[in-house]
């Protein structure tokens, strides 16, 4: 990640945030969603497999940034996304028994 973007700290024995603003706030209730939402690990999964963690994280990073959205807009925008997606290679035929090898994320 450090490569892409600018990494910031708190150091939270110190000060709650920092002098530019900096805090973890966002981090922290994104993971919190994660783990206790309605598909975080106590919800709707019930094994979070570590070559499936992206999918995970990008739907709770979805329903995060459209929470405030009506659920007519939501299924519009869901419909319309994947009116313009191409065949995923990973989704098709999956119930066939095309899965994915391993981690998307590895380096």
């Amino acid at each position: 990640l450090p490569a892409k973007y600018e990494l910031r700290r708190v150091n939270h024995s110190q000060e709650y945030r920092a002098d530019d603003g900096t805090t973890n706030n966002l981090a922290e209730s994104y993971f919190s969603r994660f783990r206790r939402c309605q598909i975080g690990q106590i919800g709707q999964i019930h094994k979070l497999a570590p070559k499936y963690v992206d999918n995970y994280a990008n739907e709770m990073a979805y329903r995060e940034d459209t929470r405030r959205w009506s659920n007519g807009h939501i299924f519009l925008d869901i419909v319309g996304k994947c009116a313009r997606a191409l065949v995923s290679r990973d989704g098709c035929g999956y119930w066939q028994g095309n899965h994915r090898l391993g981690e998307s994320l590895a380096l």
